[in-house]
Formats: C-alpha cells, sequence, structure tokens
C-alpha cells in the first residue's frame, strides 16, 4: 500500500525533474536557436515602419511577423508545471515588444502563474508638487537641492496613491491587506533600484549605489563597415543585473512597467530590456495601437469564438508569436476618424522623467506617455462614463493584423469593444462576458485621482475568467503558457 510519505516524495522527484528537463531544454534552444536575433530583428522592423508613417506615409505593411522562444513542445501533462516554473523565475515570456513602457493590465495572461498580491502602476507628475520646474519636454533640473526636492515629492506621491487606494478599496468593499506602488514613469535608471521611490543599496555583485536594476549600454552603430557611429543608429541596451540574485519574484514581474525611454520601441528579453529609438519626426505620435480584426471569411476558416479574433489595445507582443500575410502600419487620429468603434474613447497621459544620478544628478523631463484606458476594470471608477478622460485629438498610429489568425500567444485576449461578429449581430464582447473571459477587465481597476492602475492578485484573473471552464479557456486561447503547440 503506498504511503502518504512515499506519494509526497514520488510528488516532489517529478517536479525536480520536471524543472531539471525545463533547464537542460532551454540551455539547449538557446543555443541552437536564434530567438533573441529573431526578437531584435523584430523589433528593428516594427521600428522601420512606424518611422515610415512618421516621416510621411499614410500606410505602409509588415509581411509577417515571428517573436520565438522555446515553448514545451512534448513535455505534455507538464504544461502547467513548466510554464508556471518559468514565469515565477523571469517574471514574463522571454520576450516582450512595446512602446515606452508596459501597458499596465495586459500581463493578466501570464500573471496567473505569478501568485503576487495587489499592486499599483503609477505615473508620478512633478508639476503637481512644482509649478515652475520640470513644466515642458526639455526641462532639466540639476541644482542639488531641486533634485532632492524631486526625490521627495515622488516618495511623497507613493505614499499619496497607497492611501487612495486604501480609501478607494474600502468603498468598493475591496478586501485589503497591502499593496505594491509601483512607479512607472522615471526611465530605468543605473542609479536606482526597481523601485524607483527606494533609496539605492548595495547589491549581491555591485557597487554601493549603483541600485539594484541593472545599467545602459550605449554604443552608436556605423551607417557604413570603417566609418563613424551613427547617431541615428545606436545600439541601446539596459543590461538588467542578474535577475535570480538581485531581485524578487514582484520585482522581476514589474521592470517591464518603468519606461525604457521616450519615443523608442522597447524590446524586454530574460537579461536586458532594448531601446530602439523613433525618429524625432514620432515626437508628435501619441498613442501606437494594435488592432487585431479577422473578417467573418477567416473567422468561419478557423472555427473559433469570436472572442479570440479580435483584439484592440496600446501596442505590445508577446512570445511565443507568429503572425502570418500582411500586417498593415497606419496613421489615424486618436479619438476619431472613419472606424471610431476601433479607436480608443478613455486615455491618460503623464510625463516621462529621466534620472541620471552620481556626483551631479540631473532630472529631465523627456516627454509625454499617452495610454488607452478603456479596457480597464470598473469596480472603483467607471472609466465608460468619465468623459473627462476622453482623447484630445492628435495622431496615432495602429498596427492592424486582419488576414491571417496569429499562432501561439501573442497578447492576452481582451474583447472589451462592441464588434458584430455574425450576421445576427452577437458581438465578441457579448461572447466574452458569456465565457467570463475578460482578463484584463477583471484583473485591474481605476484611480482617479493619480492616473493609476491597480492590479488584482494574480489568482484572482482564475477565479473571474477561467471559473468552470478553465479547461476550455486553456483549450481555445491560453496559447502561452498554457496551451501546448506542436
Amino acid at each position: 500500500m503506498l504511503t502518504l510519505e512515499f506519494m509526497g516524495w514520488t510528488v516532489a522527484k517529478l517536479v525536480v525533474l520536471a524543472i531539471t528537463l525545463f533547464a537542460v531544454w532551454k540551455g539547449i534552444s538557446g543555443i541552437v536557436a536564434p530567438d533573441l536575433n529573431n526578437a531584435v530583428l523584430t523589433a528593428e522592423i516594427i521600428r522601420g515602419s512606424i518611422n515610415d508613417i512618421c516621416t510621411g506615409l499614410d500606410t505602409t505593411s509588415i509581411e509577417g511577423i515571428r517573436l520565438t522562444q522555446p515553448k514545451p513542445t512534448k513535455f505534455y501533462g507538464l504544461w502547467t508545471i513548466i510554464p508556471s516554473f518559468q514565469i515565477q523565475s523571469s517574471g514574463d515570456p522571454n520576450y516582450l515588444i512595446y512602446y515606452e513602457s508596459f501597458p499596465a493590465g495586459e500581463a493578466a495572461g501570464w500573471d496567473i502563474y505569478t501568485g503576487l498580491q495587489y499592486r499599483v502602476i503609477t505615473p508620478f507628475d512633478y508639476k503637481k508638487f512644482n509649478s515652475n520646474k520640470l513644466q515642458a519636454p526639455g526641462d532639466t533640473i540639476k541644482n542639488p537641492a531641486d533634485v532632492e526636492n524631486f526625490i521627495k515629492s515622488l516618495k511623497q506621491h507613493v505614499a499619496d496613491v497607497g492611501e487612495e487606494f486604501k480609501s478607494k478599496a474600502e468603498e468598493s468593499d475591496i478586501q485589503l491587506t497591502s499593496a505594491n506602488i509601483f512607479v512607472t514613469n522615471i526611465v530605468l535608471s543605473d542609479s536606482l533600484n526597481t523601485f524607483p521611490d527606494q533609496e539605492p543599496k548595495k547589491t549581491a555583485l555591485g557597487e554601493e549605489g549603483e541600485g539594484n536594476l541593472g545599467k545602459w549600454e550605449v554604443t552608436e552603430i556605423p551607417s557604413e563597415p570603417g566609418k563613424s557611429g551613427n547617431k541615428d543608429k545606436i545600439n541601446n541596451r539596459f543590461k538588467l543585473a542578474n535577475v535570480v540574485v538581485e531581485q524578487n519574484s514582484l520585482e522581476r514581474s514589474l521592470i517591464k512597467y518603468r519606461s525604457c525611454g521616450d519615443n523608442a520601441i522597447c524590446l524586454k528579453t530574460r537579461d536586458a530590456i532594448y531601446k530602439f529609438p523613433l525618429t524625432s519626426a514620432c515626437k508628435n505620435i501619441k498613442r501606437i495601437e494594435l488592432l487585431y480584426q479577422l473578417g467573418p471569411q477567416e473567422k468561419d476558416e478557423d472555427a473559433d469564438l469570436a472572442v479570440l479574433s479580435y483584439k484592440s489595445s496600446d501596442f505590445y507582443l508577446a512570445s511565443p508569436c507568429k503572425i502570418p500575410g500582411t500586417i498593415d502600419v497606419e496613421r489615424f487620429s486618436c479619438g476619431g476618424g472613419d472606424d471610431p468603434n476601433n479607436v480608443c474613447k478613455r486615455e491618460i497621459s503623464h510625463p516621462i522623467y529621466s534620472y541620471t544620478g552620481g556626483d551631479k544628478p540631473v532630472v529631465t523631463y523627456e516627454g509625454d506617455h499617452y495610454k488607452c484606458v478603456e479596457n480597464i476594470g470598473t469596480d472603483i471608477h467607471d472609466i465608460n462614463n468619465d468623459d473627462s478622460l476622453s482623447p484630445s485629438g492628435g495622431e496615432c498610429i495602429r498596427i492592424k493584423i486582419t488576414e491571417k489568425k496569429p499562432k501561439d500567444y501573442c497578447w492576452t485576449v481582451e474583447p472589451y469593444k462592441e464588434f458584430a461578429w455574425w450576421s445576427s449581430g452577437i458581438s465578441a464582447q457579448f461572447d466574452a462576458l458569456i465565457l467570463r473571459l475578460h482578463p484584463v477587465k477583471f484583473s485591474t481597476a481605476f484611480l482617479k485621482d493619480s492616473n493609476s492602475i491597480v492590479l488584482y492578485p494574480g489568482r484572482k484573473g482564475e477565479e473571474g475568467f477561467f471559473s468552470f471552464i478553465k479547461k476550455f479557456g486553456e483549450r481555445f486561447w491560453w496559447g502561452w503558457p498554457g496551451r501546448v503547440t506542436d
């Protein structure tokens, strides 16, 4: 007769074996598969297409996108253990591509494996604390006393947001024990920790005052062999410190929300965040939007739910992702245009600051970041009925996928817009409500006073949008990490 002790040891050994196999598989695949080079190339192609739009074209196109990473193709039966271990060890899929900073809430698709508690992603606006300094993009402060006041104000903002969330949680009957307040709009810095409001500390593998996040490695790339560096072609890489040693699981999952810089495409890998600066002509672009909308014929051929054939959000891609066919890149009017149903109707904006430490610290107002918040949950504040969040116009860029169904993961499904998908007029939003497939909306809330986004505990998403159809969800849309494909 099998004892509980024997069964317990057997399970433990299987878990260790799964992790060992995963580590070996990762090591081998890292050598034989050029996933990083492919991710860098994909980011370069996306940057080039966006630059083409900024410099005069109204539309252009990309022929297919591949953002690859190893996946447990043959490890049937271990498909929960392995992805869970990978997410907990690195915080995210191997590769994320996004604009300026990762859109808060969209990681709900893999946060389910983290078990993290409440987090609040908040922008810090120094103009609310000082009416004279850092009032417009390009402004800097260099006086040590002014820089010190900036840091003090930053810390006060974090405290204020904590109090705001506590108060709103009580009003909304949210059972709150603690929350981590994370400032998103301070560019990754050698001199700051993952939480930019925290004091730099001596790291396990670094020097005093370096922070525990990493450092920038910047080199200019020649246009031609033998020529001097070209300032328009810069290899910007923020090399992360040893993430396993220097950062805990919470910090590893939050790094992507820190801006990589103003007017730039970001590529997050397991050990670095690459910055791909856009041309100066893109400075007047407010947002870059992702739109995935298959036509009726493509949906019929795929025999998939309508909820899986629609996506609209701020632009990002998560590995593994394969998008066949032609991908359109186009300019459009923010908050208007000929297709208002697919344009963000609720938007926030905030400054992006950079901080340079050392003996002569400098803070610079780099630019402004705009974020669509239409898909954020309404538990605390009803965004849908708040006209003060309506976009103020301007130009945006849309990356539009309408030809072929993507394969693997690519993004977290969130069909929050009304969208007719059958001749009967049933909408993808209705489809999603029936199946409770609203991972982003069910996992987030909005704090109006500070323009902050609350991320609910990772397991809350499972309770909300899986419930009794968890296996059904894995089969149809949990493409990564849950679904294993050949």
